[in-house]
C-alpha cells in the first residue's frame, strides 16, 4: 500500500481511505448507489462483485491497451493490480 500512497502523492490524487471488511464495505456501497460516493474498491471475492454487478460502473481506461498483457483489463468487473518489489 506505501507504494500506491507514494503514487497518489506524486501525482496529487486526493483519497479519503475507508477501511472497513469487504462485507460492510459492500453494504456501504449499496446504501449509497443512488449518490456514489466511491470510486475504488480493493479486495473481496470475485463472488462479490459478481453478485453486486449494479453497483459498479463498467470502465475500460483508455491506456488499456498500453498496459502490460497480463495486466490488461478482460473483465469489467475486475481490474488486476500488483504492488511489490
Amino acid at each position: 500500500m506505501e507504494q500506491l500512497f507514494l503514487l497518489l502523492k506524486k501525482y496529487g490524487i486526493k483519497v479519503e481511505l475507508i477501511q472497513a471488511g469487504t462485507g460492510e464495505l459492500f453494504k456501504k456501497l449499496e446504501s449509497e448507489k443512488e449518490a456514489p460516493v466511491a470510486d475504488i474498491i480493493f479486495g473481496g471475492s470475485y463472488t462479490q462483485y459478481a453478485t453486486h454487478g449494479e453497483l459498479f460502473e463498467n470502465y475500460v481506461s483508455t491506456e488499456n491497451d498500453n498496459v502490460i498483457k497480463e495486466y490488461q483489463k478482460y473483465n469489467w468487473l475486475l481490474n488486476s493490480l500488483y504492488i511489490g518489489r
